[in-house]
């Protein structure tokens, strides 16, 4: 990675000028050169700062630096008071004594903000996820934040809701689902056209379809006069996604 350099006031210098020895390419950090009016050797007092999580802001006395993994030189000796900030975060707040001709080294891993979420379901099977991802009926500690919840089981009506997770609020849902009416959806075919005597996936063709309850049916192909070509009792439904496969011949099964 290469330095980026950051100057807050007064001329633009060359970083590796204020670190003996550093080549500008050899700091994986971003570079901030303060009080630069001041004609002293404090270019070797300041404070480095990084972070597990990325480009956290970084400021000292109030006021932003920059990002993370971040080197502040030309400080003054001093007492700073420094805080990191990141979205979905704790603010870290530290003060720092500063000697001179000293730089200090930190590295945090910033605590997470989450809270809670338990969910009860009736059916008992029923499949609870929260922005897609599964979870139980157990507590949850989830960062905060607005996510999508979703309650379902086969033969029941699904139950949605936005709900807004809160810094260390612990919050319940009780759900319980109602029947649902059988229905078909989304019926595709992996081939339109076929002819049987091709070799091969040529010659089949998939069937696909969604089901909302346990039911039975039938599937019935026509040839390009429209006359039936096969027809098929399916088994009965026990899940949502359906699929069933013909080989053009006569035979064909789930």
């Amino acid at each position: 990675m290469k330095i980026r350099l950051f100057f807050l006031s007064g001329l633009v210098l060359f970083a590796a000028a204020f670190i003996p020895g550093a080549a500008a390419s050899d700091l994986p950090y971003n570079l901030v050169f303060v009080n630069q009016e001041i004609k002293t050797e404090s270019y070797r007092t300041g404070i480095l700062l990084e972070t597990y999580q990325e480009e956290a802001e970084a400021y000292i006395d109030g006021k932003y630096m920059g990002k993370t993994p971040i080197l502040i030189v030309n400080l003054l000796q001093g007492a700073y008071r420094v805080e990191l900030k990141k979205d979905g975060y704790r603010t870290l707040v530290m003060n720092v004594n500063l000697p001179l001709n000293v730089i200090k080294s930190f590295n945090f891993n910033l605590e997470r903000v989450s809270g809670f979420i338990i969910v009860t379901a009736e059916p008992p099977d029923a499949v609870i996820t929260m922005d897609g991802i599964k979870i139980t009926e157990t507590q949850q500690e989830i960062p905060v934040g607005r996510y999508q919840l979703s309650v379902r089981s086969f033969g029941y009506g699904e139950y949605r809701e936005t709900v807004t997770i809160a810094d260390s609020v612990s919050t319940a849902r009780k759900v319980t689902l109602g029947k649902a009416a059988f229905d078909v959806s989304g019926i595709k075919a992996s081939r339109s056209v076929l002819n049987p005597r091709n070799p091969g996936s040529l010659g089949r063709t998939r069937l696909s379809f969604s089901v909302t309850a346990p039911g039975s049916g039938r599937i019935a192909l026509y040839n390009d006069r429209n006359e039936k070509a096969a027809e098929f009792k399916l088994p009965e439904f026990t899940g949502w996604d359906q699929v069933f496969e013909w080989d053009g011949a006569g035979s064909g099964g789930l």
